[in-house]
């Protein structure tokens, strides 16, 4: 039963998110299950507003709150060892990485 509203809840966030948006990581909040941590990148900062926006309108979702968004810069990130981790595929220049929280109500 929990894999029939896991695939709702993909279906919902695959329908709020319009092309120049990449949702890279999904995870339950610690504190309650039903709230999302979501986080990916965007094109431009407008692609994350309508996501947001999206997100709001569908009676799916509930307490929608962008958390923060910053232009992805390119630099480099290593692992905790110092050692260089392989690198992602390049982003658009102008990329915004943004994070969000979300409660799925079904």
């Amino acid at each position: 039963m929990r894999g029939r509203y896991f695939n709702i809840l993909l279906g919902s966030l695959q329908r709020a998110t319009k092309p120049g948006v990449q949702l890279l990581h999904l995870a339950p909040d610690d504190g309650d299950a039903r709230r999302l941590n979501i986080e990916g990148v965007a094109d431009q900062a407008k692609n994350v507003f309508d996501l947001v926006v999206a997100l709001q309108e569908d009676p799916s979702w509930s307490s929608v709150q962008l958390l923060s968004q910053t232009k992805a810069d390119g630099t480099p990130t290593t692992q905790n060892n110092g050692s260089p981790l392989p690198p992602l595929p390049p982003a658009p220049s102008r990329s915004i990485a943004f994070s969000l929280v979300a409660k799925w109500n079904r």
